[in-house]
């Protein structure tokens, strides 16, 4: 993806690729990956890489207002105000406001400094150091032979040692060795009072040379102070190094696991993609076919109601035709039954009057011949 300008508000889990401007505001997870550009606000999580400004991708600006568990990557200058557990691997310049938990490695410019000075500078001290160390070593060693060969006698500064020496001596040079003021003679002489102040001058001087090894003594226990001192200065820095290389070794596991887990979460994402499209895939396929389905259907449904209306027309033309017949069939039941029933009565009547007939000739004859009647069955 390459986008010109992105503005993103209330968004999870985004993947943005090479952006010349993005706007990132209330983001739970952040990937961004050689943005020219990048303004997190209010970030939980992010992982970035190679954040550049420019043409040539010269990485300039990089700013965080509180993030949380940030890890950040080869970045020139980063600004981070109330960020929390932040981690920050070889930035150039790094401004750390208001942070909670910071580590920081291998910075050319950090205002947040762990011991005041990186480990070249340190290093680069230190290398100083034991060459002064050196130097003053080989001076003190070779103090006591110089000023022993350039002295032809040394006079300690006594008062009473003064009054007595002789007006003649001259040449008298002022000179400071460790505590003691002394004075050096440059032209003795050869008299006895010479003499009796060269012997005492002996003794002056022996004592003097207990003093020097006292001071030469005590000035290489200072020095040996300084050396162990030094040694330990050096097993710190050691003891840095091997800590700042477990944490840029650390640094570089937990970076390749980020990468391994940002290629899993790809392939993963690439997964779920080609899931999503195979089921979209699929969806369509069935919306369509269930588009098909519903026009077959639809056209069927109006087929069968135009079907059931023609029966039902049909049907009902054959119930009052039917009905017609039933009604005529009735008409001519009753036509008939009538006609039978007046039949029946016409019969009927007939009878009865037959048989009326035949009683008044029967009762007549009864009447004419009463001995023909008794014959008669009736």
């Amino acid at each position: 993806m390459s986008f010109v300008r992105v503005d993103a508000v209330n968004v999870e889990d985004v993947d943005i690729t090479n952006p010349s401007l993005v706007g990132i505001h209330s983001f739970s997870g952040v990937v961004v990956d050689g943005a020219k550009k990048v303004d997190l606000s209010h970030v939980k999580g992010a992982v970035m890489e190679t954040h550049d400004e420019g043409e040539n991708g010269s990485n300039t600006v990089l700013t965080l207002k509180s993030g949380q568990d940030v890890d950040i990557y080869s970045a020139k200058r980063i600004t981070i105000s109330t960020a929390k557990n932040t981690e920050i691997i070889d930035p150039v310049h790094v401004e750390i406001e208001s942070a909670d938990t910071v580590r920081i490695s291998s910075t050319k410019s950090n205002q947040n400094r762990r011991r005041g000075n990186s480990f070249d500078e340190r290093k680069k001290i230190l290398n100083k150091s034991s060459e002064e160390f050196k130097k003053l070593i080989d001076e003190s060693g070779k103090s006591i032979p110089q000023r022993r060969a350039s002295l032809t006698s040394i006079i300690e500064n006594d008062s009473s040692l003064g009054e007595s020496m002789p007006v003649g001596i001259t040449g008298l040079r002022r000179q400071v060795y460790g505590n003691k003021n002394v004075s050096v003679l440059l032209s003795p002489s050869d008299t006895i009072e010479e003499q009796i102040l060269r012997e005492h001058v002996v003794s002056s001087l022996l004592e003097n040379r207990k003093i020097y090894l006292e001071e030469d003594k005590r000035r290489h226990g200072e020095l040996l102070e300084k050396m162990n001192a030094n040694s330990k200065w050096l097993r710190e820095t050691e003891q840095y190094a091997i800590q700042d290389l477990r944490r840029a070794q650390e640094n570089s596991r937990r970076a390749q696991e980020n990468l391994r887990r940002v290629r899993e979460d790809i392939r993963r994402n690439d997964i779920h993609l080609t899931f999503q499209m195979n089921s979209l895939i699929v969806d369509e396929n069935s919306l369509e076919e269930r588009f098909v389905r519903t026009e077959k259907d639809r056209v069927r449904a109006e087929e069968d109601r135009v079907r059931a209306e023609e029966e039902d027309r049909v049907r009902a033309e054959e119930d009052r035709v039917r009905a017609e017949e039933d009604r005529v069939r009735a008409e001519e039941d009753r036509a008939r039954k009538s006609a039978e029933l007046e039949k029946r009565e016409n019969e009927a009547k007939k009878f009865k009057e037959y048989q009326n007939r035949r009683l008044i000739e029967l009762v007549r004859r009864s009447r004419d011949d009463p001995q023909s009647f008794k014959n008669t069955p009736f």
